[in-house]
């Protein structure tokens, strides 16, 4: 469950707002059902580790959204099943590959 919820703006942030941030900080209070401070708390030690773990392996301070060919965002999807689908479908296109009939 944390990979859905955290990597909602994987590499980026949607804004460096604080409004942005606190949707985010909202967003993982309810889904964890903690309280605010405590999902602030998560949020910001999070956010430390992935820009580490991206600096690491990619030697990048962030990704450009423009470097991703598909971003989802999961607050549209009820179904896991749903967004394998539309992976496989952008995956497909892609690469040209064709579907199985």
């Amino acid at each position: 469950m944390a990979i859905l919820f955290f990597h909602i703006y994987p590499f980026w942030r949607m804004s460096s707002s604080h409004q942005a941030y606190e949707y985010r900080a909202e967003r993982i209070a309810d889904i964890t059902r903690t309280s605010r401070a405590e999902a602030r708390r998560k949020l910001s030690e999070f956010d430390r580790a992935q820009a580490a773990f991206f600096k690491k392996v990619f030697g990048k301070k962030a990704a450009s959204p423009y470097e991703f060919d598909l971003v989802i965002n999961l607050d549209h999807f009820v179904n896991p099943g749903d967004v394998a689908d539309v992976v496989t479908l952008a995956f497909q296109r892609k690469f040209d590959i064709a579907v199985p009939a």
